[in-house]
């Protein structure tokens, strides 16, 4: 895995090397922003690991049980903020709560936990039926 540029990850995840893969890219990006989930990767080196039986397991795993703000999604997804930011302006997550603050935790938008599960279902680059 470590000696694979991005092109040939990329490859892999088209094959389903991954069960876990998204495309988490904005509408019109030049590139795709792929994800692998952790444990996908891990079992690359530990073929033992076990991983998820659904989809909807690793969502668990990953995400609280809330919305989320825009800084923990940014850390979660491991993207950029502007990468957030142009999620929300395409409305392919969506809004649970505005800036409540001009700093502090409460200076970022909540986005609904069920928003950004939906959106990364319609990104997952796996095959839909087995989850």
């Amino acid at each position: 895995m470590t000696n694979q540029d991005a092109d040939e990850i990329a490859a892999d995840c088209e094959r389903g090397v991954f069960r876990f893969a998204f495309d988490i890219s904005a509408p019109g990006a030049q590139r795709r922003e792929l994800r692998i989930y952790r444990d996908c990767v891990l079992r690359t080196l530990q073929p033992s690991l076990p991983l998820p039986e659904k989809l909807a397991d690793v969502f668990e795993t990953i995400f609280p049980k809330r919305g989320l703000r825009s800084v923990e999604l940014q850390r979660t997804l491991s993207c950029s903020l502007q990468l957030v930011r142009d999620l929300d302006d395409a409305q392919l997550i969506l809004v649970e709560r505005e800036r409540l603050a001009a700093s502090g935790p409460r200076a970022s938008r909540v986005y609904t936990r069920e928003s950004i599960v939906q959106f990364l279902q319609a990104r997952f680059l796996g095959n839909p039926a087995e989850n």
